[in-house]
């Protein structure tokens, strides 16, 4: 009686162990899925544009890549404060960056390369400059809850893996196979928890990638500020850390929010645009030719003290840095777009 007891109880831790090692194996298999699924993270994924804007929506902000000028290499970060032969100033959509993991440093520390898309025949896509480096795409915001893209490989046929980062630390991954240099994939996902970074990476490191028309955020919150679209006076606000004025970069002050769903830079950045829009140039011929140049220009810094005297009595900023940007503003370019652009 006492071995059959005995050879009872061993049945049954053995029945409990291949269960449990049975539903570790089914989820394992889950994240790592290369179709349409959700897994026990929160994460659904999909691999259908169509699919996934139907899931989300289509007024996502969205980078497409579009502003390649050359085919040239240029360096590792890049983000809407870069500034080099291809991407000027603000070119790039703002409250996202992309780098890689930089474990090759060449002469010119070039980590990405402009790469030509074969459905429309120009350089539009964003790629990686080494086969072992993963790409990283980091998200501004309080809760990016969603992101598509497109993604292809450059290199023999390989298996793509799409690493989800939250607050939290990793969510999960999936992973995708990818011929050479065929037509671009399509990878998205939905989270519960808000999205801070994806990693794509090569599961036998010797691919690049290519990525373009990336869109993130959230859908009742456009620019995942925490102001939902209908109370947001800016539903694409500008996140980055940083307040910039032009080409002046501040880095000792901080971008901080004015109200729900308004920061600094959107103050800023709404008024620059207003002031080009208003710019026509030189206007007429011979006694009647005028230029609206230094009229706008006397308006944009009369315009932005108004902004910082309430930035400085809310303690956003200090007097000695509102005097700061008042000395570049007056010395600044702006109104700086062409007449009609």
């Amino acid at each position: 009686m006492k071995h059959l007891k005995i050879s009872m109880l061993l049945l049954f831790t053995v029945a409990i162990f291949i269960s449990c090692e049975k539903e570790t194996t089914i989820l394992t298999e889950k994240t790592t899925n290369n179709s349409d699924d959700s897994d026990d993270s929160g994460l659904s994924f999909y691999f259908d544009n169509e699919d996934f804007f139907d899931a989300t929506c289509y007024d996502l902000p969205m980078e497409d890549f579009s502003n390649f000028n050359d085919f040239s290499g240029f360096p590792n970060y890049l983000d809407q404060y870069t500034d080099n032969e291809i991407y000027s100033f603000g070119a790039i959509t703002p409250n996202i960056s992309f780098t890689t993991t930089n474990t090759h440093i060449d002469s010119q520390n070039v980590g990405f390369w402009p790469w030509y898309d074969v459905s429309v025949g120009s350089y539009l896509e964003l790629a990686t400059n080494f086969t072992e480096e993963d790409l990283i795409i980091n998200f501004e915001g309080t809760n990016v809850s969603s992101v598509g893209m497109k993604v292809s490989s450059i290199s023999s046929g390989t298996t793509m893996e799409m690493q989800v980062y939250g607050v939290s630390g990793y969510l999960g991954s999936i992973s995708q196979y990818a011929e050479f240099w065929g037509p671009d994939y399509y990878f998205g996902v939905v989270s519960e928890e808000p999205i801070t970074k994806i990693i794509i990476s090569d599961m036998y490191n010797y691919a690049l990638f290519s990525i373009d028309d990336v869109s993130f955020g959230d859908c009742i919150d456009f620019d995942a500020d925490g102001c939902m679209n209908e109370e947001d006076a800016y539903p694409y606000s500008n996140l980055g850390e940083m307040l910039s004025i032009g080409e002046n970069i501040y880095y000792d002050i901080d971008n901080q929010f004015v109200d729900c769903g308004t920061t600094m830079q959107d103050q800023i950045d709404n008024l620059i645009a207003q002031i080009n829009d208003s710019y026509y140039g030189d206007y007429g011929k011979g006694d009647v030719q005028s230029n609206n140049w230094q009229e706008l220009h006397d308006a944009f810094t009369t315009k932005l003290a108004h902004i910082t005297y309430y930035w400085r009595i809310n303690k956003l900023i200090t007097a000695g840095e509102r005097a700061e940007i008042s000395s570049d503003a007056w010395n600044s370019d702006i109104p700086n777009m062409e007449p009609g652009d």
